[in-house]
């Protein structure tokens, strides 16, 4: 085990018995002691091997050349208590360059949940930075309680040096996770180049075009944002990104640009899902999503109190057409001006089981001639229509809420748990909740029972309205012995008796009857008649 000062790439060895007995509690190969800037040139920290930052307050650190392995990460851990660092007189207060397969962690200390604190940066500068081609490395339980600007920057922007363009370096595998990111100038975090289809480099007169890099493998999950300058959470040149349940709150409010001030803004260049985060009380719109690559869910998303639209999705220079771009289950309530607003006229748009209520213009908005697939959305003027549990802090449905069985089957778009992990029921709950009955309902009052009761005695006839096909379907506890269908004139249009007597739930095509709507009848097994109605498109 090594005991490190290092200041301006001068090695110091150092030795003494508290550092050292900390240092062996926490399994250390390595530990930092002191500010200063770290070079692994002169270090040789291997693959798997730990760094340990001892508990202390740190100016700053800057970590270049770290390079671990695949499977083999070098991590970097607070050891002893919780490390702070940050002083206004420097840049970030945390930097690493030219570093691949490493991890940050403020694991290390048992009683701390960030064991790494970042507490100040350079006016212009960021808590945390990884940059100058860094790659594959993940980031946890770090708290950047200030930061001039963002509170983690991942990216390499490009310059003249041919190193650092889109055809000679792609960064991989960003994991982002369980970390808590407050008071900052700028974004929370700001992963990845904004600019897909090229930014000038060089002197006036003789700039030219280069491309940034792409970020392959970006994750970004459980993480808690509040109070930020700009967008909680900003995104770019990610194929396949992976954002979901982070927590965002009050972002947005104080942005250096009017519009830089959302929640989550999916930037150019990018594709992949965005899925059950909360985003509340910001300046701008929930989720915006501009020059993207197409492709995309955003899916079980709650969005509540923004100032501007729920979602917003436009196409800028670089956008793929003929893409897909699929909202389906999310809940946005008491948006400034629109649920959803949809600029993208070059992608098929799906939008399948949202709930929009309470915004102060309207539900869903197409502009430049686009257009969408709209089915078993919920549409309401005001949010307590809904039936949440809580309508401004709590969207879940209550017992007796219409969005129970209100959406349709999307689990051929991959979506079959709610945010929370409940898997999804057929029909599903239409928003980002699905009904759990004893979750909800542990302390109900006498009404709420009612209506439990009252929805297991219900025939369930969905998708309505249809063009090609009608499921019926029965409590548990039934089952379908002879299925009738009438016309509004009382004729038997077409009728089924299963093979199976245990049937339950059965699905029939309507594609042959004429538009209108339609009474369906069923046997059950316990000798009772159910009805229904459905409406033939």
């Amino acid at each position: 085990m090594k005991l490190l000062r290092v200041t301006a790439f001068v090695v110091l060895w150092a030795t003494g018995a508290a550092c050292a007995q900390n240092a062996a509690a926490c399994s250390c190969d390595y530990t930092i002691t002191e500010s200063g800037v770290y070079d692994n040139g002169q270090l040789k920290v291997r693959a798997g091997q730990t760094v340990c930052l001892l508990a202390k307050h740190y100016d700053y650190l800057r970590f270049r050349g770290f390079v671990g392995e695949a499977g083999r990460p070098i991590r970097f851990v607070n050891c002893g208590g919780q490390v702070r660092i940050g002083v206004g007189a420097y840049n970030s207060g945390m930097q690493f360059e030219a570093s691949r397969y490493f991890v940050l962690s403020g694991s290390g200390d048992s009683t701390s949940q960030y064991g790494i604190k970042l507490d100040q940066s350079y006016p212009g500068a960021s808590g945390l930075s990884i940059g100058a081609l860094s790659s594959d490395c993940e980031v946890e339980r770090v708290e950047v309680a200030a930061a001039g600007f963002a509170g983690f920057l991942i990216k390499t922007d490009p310059t003249t040096e041919a190193s650092t363009w889109r055809e000679n370096f792609t960064m991989y595998q960003v994991s982002v996770h369980d970390n808590y990111i407050h008071d900052t100038g700028g974004e929370g975090l700001y992963i990845g180049n904004s600019f897909y289809s090229g930014v000038l480099v060089g002197s006036t007169g003789a700039s030219t075009t280069v491309y940034p890099h792409l970020i392959r493998g970006l994750t970004v999950y459980n993480n808690r944002i509040e109070r930020t300058g700009a967008e909680g959470i900003q995104y770019g040149c990610s194929p396949d990104a992976q954002v979901h349940h982070n927590t965002i709150a009050y972002a947005g409010i104080n942005p250096f640009a009017s519009n830089q001030n959302n929640g989550v803004q999916i930037s150019s260049g990018s594709g992949g899902d965005c899925f059950s985060n909360t985003i509340r009380q910001v300046g701008g719109t929930g989720i915006t999503i501009v020059g993207h690559l197409g492709n995309s869910r955003i899916y079980n998303n709650v969005i509540h109190g923004v100032g501007q639209d729920g979602i917003f999705c436009d196409d800028r220079p670089g956008s793929t057409p003929n893409t897909f771009m699929a909202f389906l289950n999310n809940t946005i309530t008491r948006a400034g001006r629109d649920g959803i607003r949809l600029y993208n006229e070059i992608n098929e748009n799906v939008l399948i089981n949202n709930v929009v209520a309470q915004v102060g213009g309207r539900f869903v908005v197409f502009q430049q001639g686009a257009t969408a697939r709209l089915e078993a959305n919920f549409l309401a003027a005001q949010a307590s229509t809904a039936g949440f549990v809580q309508d401004t802090a709590d969207f879940r449905p209550n017992a007796c809420s219409p969005l129970i069985h209100a959406g349709l089957d999307v689990s051929a778009w991959g979506v079959v748990t709610d945010r929370m992990g409940h898997n999804r029921k057929i029909p599903y709950t239409a928003g980002a909740y699905e009904f759990m009955p004893d979750s909800v309902n542990t302390n109900a009052t006498q009404q709420a029972q009612d209506c439990l009761r009252q929805r297991s005695a219900q025939l369930l006839v969905y998708p309505s309205p249809s063009n090609d096909l009608v499921t019926v379907m029965l409590p548990d506890d039934q089952f379908i012995e002879q299925l009738r269908v009438y016309s509004q004139s009382g004729r038997v249009v077409t009728s089924h008796q299963p093979t199976d007597r245990r049937l339950n739930p059965l699905t029939f095509s309507v594609a042959q009857l004429p538009a209108g709507t339609y009474l369906v009848e069923v046997f059950t097994s316990l000798s009772q008649t159910v009805t229904g109605r459905f409406v033939k498109l």
